[in-house]
């Protein structure tokens, strides 16, 4: 088992930018909010692929989708997409999961508790490790990344940080934290996506996995996520994400 101790994090600044500019790119194409994750290698174009390769008109449907990536490949050889965000760099605060019952008692689940995180931590072993494509994981999850949750959990309120947006652009996307003028436009033609905060990652002691949140407003209402990375070959990779309201279903994401 796992130990339930909190990994030490010492600030530094500098690599929590450098991931996150390495990273978040490789989060947005995955992420089926994006038009890049249709591009061939896109998060929504693999998931696609498979199912259509099974089905009977899998020859004319692969053509559509490859259509549709063409099209798409197109676009951005001129344009990006436009992503709203905050130019601050949040450090995560964890809030403890109440219920409120009719007669006034309230129970409290609170993952900084060594008995309360034992029962999530058996929960997160069987998602990471068996049920990983029940719980919209796409491959099983290594166990060191329950601790890096953990260390967000248990971490003491930290600094948030401005950062410089600018410096997070790459070629797909370029980020802003004022909604353009031509907002409407860009939402028409796919090209804008609202993000609402990146948090800082936390690191294993290796310093070769690490583990930060992003929030964006999906289809659905705002959603937000922890993202796990892993540096392989002197650069930083992204692995998978898994949505945090498993683990804080009481925080309000735009604050």
């Amino acid at each position: 088992m796992l130990s339930f101790q909190s990994l030490g994090q010492e600030t530094n600044n500098e690599l929590e930018f450098h991931v996150i500019k390495e990273t978040l790119p490789q989060v947005l194409d995955a992420n089926p909010n994006s038009i890049a994750s249709y591009l061939k290698g896109g998060g929504w174009y693999e998931t696609l692929f498979p199912i259509i390769v099974e089905s009977a008109d899998s020859n004319q449907l692969k053509s559509e989708l490859d259509l549709v990536a063409d099209s798409i490949s197109k676009i951005l050889e001129h344009s990006k997409i436009c992503v709203l965000l905050s130019d601050t760099l949040f450090a995560y605060k964890y809030s403890p999961f109440f219920h409120y019952h009719g007669d006034g008692w309230v129970d409290t689940f609170d993952l900084r508790n060594s008995s309360d995180w034992l029962i999530e931590y058996e929960d997160l072993v069987e998602v990471f490790q068996t049920n990983h494509k029940y719980r919209g994981l796409s491959k099983p999850i290594d166990l060191e990344f329950t601790e890096l949750i953990h260390a967000h959990i248990c971490s003491k309120p930290g600094e948030d940080i401005p950062i410089d947006l600018d410096k997070l652009n790459s070629l797909n996307y370029a980020f802003t934290s004022v909604l353009p003028a031509n907002h409407d436009s860009l939402r028409k033609q796919g090209l804008l996506m609202r993000g609402i905060r990146i948090y800082k990652p936390v690191f294993n002691k290796a310093q070769d996995k690490a583990c930060y949140l992003f929030s964006f407003q999906a289809r659905n209402g705002p959603w937000r996520e922890f993202v796990f990375i892993e540096k392989k070959n002197g650069k930083w990779h992204f692995l998978d994400s898994y949505g945090s309201e498993h683990i804080d279903r009481n925080e309000n994401w735009f604050k």
